[in-house]
């Protein structure tokens, strides 16, 4: 096996001195290299999101009708359960009239049968992914991939495939994961409830960087985040579920200015540019003046953003941290 040497000397030098850029693939939700987990009870409606992420990312479309798709991506939907007409019946009704092509979508049925946890198994998957090239992989449910995930060695070695699935297809990862239905468990002594996303598989904690617990709501699904590793995604997420195209819609209202803001400071820092104008801040967040000086006035911001200069009618600002 011929493995790269470890970070030392000045190549660690080197790499410290540089700003660690982590690049939104859906923003204030998804990054490139990250592991999303949406978990829920079963029949909740996650395969549904899952699907509209799969068709929305590969095509570049605002995700849930508003959060911002940096760019179209490759997305591999490995589908684990049920025929795959199931996902092209849904895909027909999302896509409507619009028959865009849907060149960066695959979706995969054919590794149901297997054990990624077998090692002839996963050495295909990874032959099959480097095939594809994805940026996104999907793997709706977790469970389909390896059976007994509660026990700490079987889970422990599925984070391991995990780690190694992003490692080797240089890729992002979203897992929907069913949650048990016994009441709660002991873990570490302490009582586990079910609405707990990591309930039953408490290693997934440790791998995933965010992670929602999908809860049905009168109108669609409510996402409540329950992980935020890098700090940059949505606390919460209401979505409305139209039963004639089976696409789940986002009202902006449900985001606040403030809310907004954050995302649009620390995009911008964890992309590296550390520097922008007002006004350009007042047009993506769709506010007055007013409104936005008044959150520069507040102590999370005044030790984040510096007032630069002033060139004419506009105002510079440079980010000195994320939010």
């Amino acid at each position: 096996m011929d493995l790269p040497p470890p970070i030392f000397g000045d190549e660690l030098e080197r790499r410290l001195s540089e700003k660690v850029i982590h690049t939104p693939i859906v923003t204030g939700l998804l990054y490139e290299g990250a592991s999303l987990m949406i978990s829920s009870q079963p029949a909740a409606g996650k395969s549904v999101l899952a699907i509209q992420a799969a068709y929305q990312i590969s095509n570049g479309f605002p995700l849930f009708g508003v959060l911002e798709v940096s760019k179209p991506i490759r997305v591999w939907y490995i589908q684990m359960e049920r025929s795959e007409k199931e996902s092209l019946e849904r895909i027909q009704l999302m896509r409507g009239e619009n028959k865009v092509p849907l060149s960066n979508l695959f979706i995969d049925v054919e590794l149901q049968p297997l054990n990624f946890l077998n090692p002839e198994h996963f050495n295909y998957v990874l032959k099959r992914g480097q095939e594809i090239q994805p940026g996104l992989i999907i793997i709706d449910p977790l469970y389909g991939i390896a059976t007994g995930l509660s026990k700490d060695e079987i889970g422990s070695n599925v984070a391991k495939i995990l780690t190694m699935l992003k490692k080797k297809l240089n890729c992002a990862l979203w897992i929907n994961h069913h949650t048990v239905k016994n009441l709660h468990e002991i873990v570490d002594g302490k009582k586990v409830a079910k609405e707990d996303p990591f309930y039953g598989a408490q290693w997934l904690k440790a791998h995933v960087t965010a992670s929602y617990l999908a809860l049905q709501n009168e109108q669609g699904i409510t996402l409540y985040r329950k992980k935020d590793s890098h700090g940059v995604i949505l606390k919460e997420i209401n979505l409305c579920f139209d039963h004639e195209t089976y696409l789940s819609t986002m009202e902006t209202s449900d985001l606040t200015v403030w809310e907004r803001y954050r995302l649009y400071i620390n995009t911008l820092f964890r992309s590296g540019k550390k520097t922008f104008y007002f006004s350009d801040a007042m047009l993506a967040l769709r506010c007055t003046p007013n409104t936005l000086r008044e959150i520069h006035r507040t102590p999370q911001y005044t030790s984040a953003i510096k007032f630069t200069k002033s060139n004419g009618k506009k105002t510079l600002y440079e980010i000195m941290r994320e939010v």
